[in-house]
This record gives structure tokens, C-alpha cells and sequence, in this order.
């Protein structure tokens, strides 16, 4: 069965009712009508169930969720024989698989997702995005080779081969100050650095939606750049906030807010003519708190500071270098001039 939109009477349009939820998650019924436009509707029987292909400005409207695309596919359980398609909408069963190609945007309660293919499993609670995907959620966005998106958490990849990184971008969070062994005690440079967003880079992206808030976990070849900050490890912990991009309910993402950042193995903090280095590093951003642990180091142009580890607070006049598995203390100064 074929149906033909046109210039004059606009696009084809066709209901589906008693369908179920097209949402990501799997335990929430979103809708049970489900409304397409396109200029040209097929429907086929294809043994266990319907198909129904939707092409030339296709576009589905499914309680919160809105996709569009040049291609969609629907493939729904068996409910019922199809009706007289004029005057009745087709009755269906549950919908199975959802797939959207070529230049895909979906629309999930101000979440803006963009990427070349979609496959959605509304009964899974699941969706499988390739083709350079691209979530948009309030100031926050990720980006990366392909994704999959659960209930709760999404899986985000790059590509070596493709030379495609996974690219988060968060918040911008406060600047933490110099890291210094002993800064100067009086300051004469007053100037305010800008706060910049702060970007990270890596291969493989696992976000996790917690009950307050959202949890990126970004390994291999990590790196951060922020507002007076520049990070490189292989683990990257960042905590953040507010509810994120699995959860579609959330009326507040605009809030999310950075709290802390845990980088492990080898890392590697940068700032202008210092540069530190430790085992691991927790960034307290809220506290203004940086703390190097395990064969920590930092030098700047005042010296070197080694330990096993490493405190520096905003404000105070000098970092707190301790002891600790078998390694000393020790701060080396520049030599005297003579």
C-alpha cells in the first residue's frame, strides 16, 4: 500500500495508535498515538510484522519525541488487519524498531540530537546513533564517532581510524588559582581570567545519570582544557550536577554545574610556566582545592616541590607538600644569585 502526499495538499500523514511509547526509556509509556508526515508512505507486510517506510521530508511526533529525517522506518508487532486508510488510521501493535537515515534530528524535551543514522528499540529502551552524532542538552553537549544510549547511561565512542575523538563540552567552573609552591604574598596582577567551558577529549565515554546528578567517565588519551587549566591522563572522572542526557524529564539542565574531577594514571596538569604531576589528581572547584597524590611534583619558577602528596588551596600562601609510602617531602629552590 503506497500513499502520495503532494505540493498542493501537503504531506501524507498517518496515525498509529495503541502503539506504546517511542521513548528511550524502556519502563516509560510516553504515548500510545503516534502521528507521521512524509510525502510518500509505504507500508508492507513483511511476515511477523508491519513496516511502514516514510520518505521525502519524513517526521514522526511521538509524546515528547519529534524525529526527522529523509528516511524513517517503523517496524511494528502485528496488531490488527489494516483499515480503510482513508477514513480510519491504522491500528498496529507494539512498535519494535524505529530507524532513521540521513541527516537525522531528534527532538526529546529540548534535547536536540543530530547524526546521519538512528536505530531506536523503544521496548529495549535503547538507541544506536552513528554518523558523527551529536547531543545538545541545555549548555552541555557530546559528540563522538557513535553512541548508544540506555536507560540511565549512554556509551559514546571515537575512532582512531576516523582520527574522531569523543568531545564533551561542560560548564565552565571557576577559576582555582595559580599552582604555586609559595606564591608571592602580595598579587599586583588584579585581572580577571575569563571563565572558558570546559572541553574534554577522549576515546571512550561512559555517562552515568544518577539520582542528583550525572557522572562522565572518559578513558584513554584524556585530555581537559578549562578556564586557567590544562589537563592529560588516561581516566577521567567528572562529576556534575543535575540530571543529564539520558534523562529526557529533567527541566533543569541549564543548572548543571561541575563539583568535582578525579584524573588518574599519569597525569599531567599545565598552567602558562608551571606544570605538576602526580599518580592522580582531584580537582575541588567549589573549595578552590587541587590535590596531587602518588609521586607528586610541582614545579614553577620558584623551585621544585616533589612528595607523595601535593595540596594547594586558593588563597593560601603556600602548598602543602606531605610525606607518605616511602617517599619524603622535599622542595628544591633556585640557587641564590651570588
Amino acid at each position: 500500500i503506497e500513499l502520495l502526499g503532494s505540493d498542493e495538499h501537503g504531506r501524507a500523514q498517518m496515525l498509529l495508535y495503541e502503539t506504546g511509547g517511542l521513548g528511550f526509556d524502556a519502563s516509560t509509556t510516553i504515548s500510545t498515538d503516534t502521528i507521521v508526515l512524509a510525502y510518500k508512505i509505504l507500508i508492507q507486510d513483511n511476515h511477523d510484522k508491519n513496516l511502514f517506510q516514510f520518505t521525502d521530508m519524513a517526521e514522526v511526533f511521538s509524546g515528547n519525541l519529534q524525529i526527522k529525517a529523509k528516511k524513517i522506518t517503523v517496524g511494528a508487532h502485528k496488531g490488527s488487519t489494516p483499515k480503510d486508510l482513508i477514513n480510519q488510521p491504522i491500528q498496529v501493535g507494539k512498535i519494535e524498531d524505529i530507524i532513521a537515515d540521513t541527516n537525522v534530528r531528534i527532538n526529546r524535551s529540548g534535547q536536540q540530537v543530530t547524526c546521519q543514522n538512528a536505530l531506536i528499540y523503544p521496548l529495549k529502551g535503547r538507541a544506536e546513533l552513528s554518523g558523527n552524532p551529536h547531543i545538545l542538552f541545555g549548555a552541555s553537549s557530546v559528540s563522538g564517532h557513535r553512541m548508544d544510549l540506555l536507560k540511565n547511561e549512554s556509551y559514546v565512542y571515537g575512532s582512531a581510524e576516523d582520527n574522531k575523538n569523543v568531545l564533551v563540552e561542560l560548564p565552565a567552573m571557576q577559576n582555582l588559582g595559580n599552582i604555586e609552591i609559595n606564591p608571592p604574598t602580595e598579587n599586583n596582577d588584579t585581572r580577571e581570567i575569563e571563565l572558558e567551558k570546559t572541553i574534554v577529549k577522549c576515546m571512550q565515554l561512559h555517562i552515568l545519570d544518577q539520582l542528583d546528578h550525572t557522572l562522565f567517565i572518559c578513558k584513554d588519551m584524556v585530555n581537559v582544557t578549562g578556564t586557567n587549566l590544562i589537563v592529560d591522563c588516561e581516566r577521567l572522572e567528572v562529576t556534575a550536577s543535575g540530571k543529564g542526557i539520558t534523562d529526557s524529564k529533567s527541566e533543569s539542565m541549564d543548572d548543571m554545574k561541575i563539583a568535582k574531577i578525579q584524573a588518574d594514571e599519569n597525569v599531567k596538569i599545565q598552567q602558562v610556566d608551571r606544570i605538576a604531576a602526580a599518580n592522580s589528581a582531584l580537582f575541588l572547584p567549589n573549595e578552590g582545592r587541587i590535590e596531587l597524590e602518588g609521586f607528586a611534583s610541582v614545579t614553577d619558577p620558584a623551585g621544585t616541590a616533589t612528595g607523595h602528596r601535593i595540596i594547594i588551596n586558593q588563597g593560601n600562601s603556600r602548598a602543602l607538600v606531605e610525606s607518605g609510602e616511602g617517599q619524603r617531602a622535599k622542595v628544591i629552590l633556585p640557587e641564590l644569585d651570588k
